[in-house]
């Protein structure tokens, strides 16, 4: 019987074998070889892939992450147009896609990231805001509204779900 015994000792190969023999196997990479990884490592096609399944405000925060993402996503304007939350424009429009277009958020979490980007400031006088009911942005205007910060119609909500509230109301329905 030839070959190695798991009792006795391993045998003995040089490093031109080692470097050989190894390199038919992949080996785990170390850590700094981990931690180079990043999107733009996968192959275009599958970058493509992924962009597919982001949410129109997802993509907008990757296209400010380094101009490659930035063109990528723009130059296929196929892929924001069909994602989730865009909005369409009433003309024929190839501006790069930017907050204009974005016409709702898919959950709170978007939502979140939304209000700590683009938190009103008192210079502004017209800011976007996001409906807490159907997460849809609308202009919100300083000053407008009762004051009232307990009121079911004006604070962060789109008038969409204001009017129909409303509705309900007049119909005597419970809100």
């Amino acid at each position: 019987m030839g070959g190695w015994a798991p009792n006795s000792q391993p045998p003995l190969i040089t490093m031109n074998e080692w470097t050989s023999a190894t390199a038919f196997y992949s080996v785990a990479p170390t850590p700094t070889e981990t931690a180079t990884r990043t999107l733009l490592n996968l192959p275009i096609e599958l970058r493509l892939e992924i962009y597919t399944h982001c949410s129109a405000f997802a993509l907008l925060q990757l296209t400010q992450t380094c101009k490659q993402v930035y063109e990528e996503i723009n130059a296929r304007h196929s892929i924001y147009e069909n994602a989730y939350g865009y909005k369409l424009a009433l003309w024929i429009c190839r501006d790069p896609l930017n907050i204009r277009r974005i016409k709702g958020l898919r959950g709170h979490e978007e939502k979140a990231l939304f209000e700590k980007l683009y938190a009103p400031t008192k210079e502004m006088e017209v800011y976007p805001m996001v409906c807490r009911d159907c997460l849809e942005l609308f202009e919100g205007v300083m000053g407008e509204g009762c004051g009232d910060p307990e009121c079911k119609f004006c604070n962060d909500r789109c008038w969409n779900c204001v009017e129909g509230d409303s509705i309900l109301a007049l119909e005597g329905l419970h809100l």
